[in-house]
């Protein structure tokens, strides 16, 4: 049995939420202020060409970079923690362009006995997720998908 589907059997059960890193919020916030304070003292002083602001900028910069890559990892690219198994996030996989793909095949929408059960399952954002279901002849497929973020799952 898939595993979004075993979570689906169980009520009450829930996405994991993004656990907090002090640390990496900390320095995050430290690069950023960094180079927030950085750019506009090469801007003002006219040191925008020399070489030591510049050096100052790189190495500034590769540590932005470097929290950011982590940082990303750690929550994903929609800024919620969604690396989950069978969950799908709407800034790299968006659904509707899945379903728009679906219905160019001759799938039309259908109220999928499964696609009830979308709605024990709480989304990575907190908030419940609401079904959405196709049918072509006996094929069907369904989905739980989250109002608020847009991330989903198939059932």
């Amino acid at each position: 049995m898939p595993a979004a589907i075993r979570l689906l059997n169980q009520p009450e059960l829930a996405f994991p939420q993004c656990r907090e890193d002090p640390d990496l919020d900390s320095r995050l916030a430290e690069a950023q202020a960094r180079l927030a304070a950085h750019m506009p003292q090469m801007n003002d002083s006219g040191l925008l060409l020399d070489p030591p602001a510049l050096r100052r900028l790189r190495t500034y910069a590769a540590e932005a970079l470097s929290v950011a890559i982590t940082y990303r990892r750690r929550v994903g690219p929609c800024g919620y923690g969604c690396r989950h198994r069978g969950l799908h996030c709407p800034a790299v996989d968006p659904l509707p362009t899945l379903l728009a793909a679906l219905a160019t095949e001759g799938w039309t929408s259908h109220d999928d006995a499964r696609a009830t059960q979308a709605a024990a399952v709480t989304c990575v954002c907190g908030d419940r997720m609401h079904a959405a279901s196709l049918r072509r002849g006996r094929q069907r497929k369904a989905w739980a998908v989250c109002g608020t973020c847009d991330h989903w799952v198939a059932l």
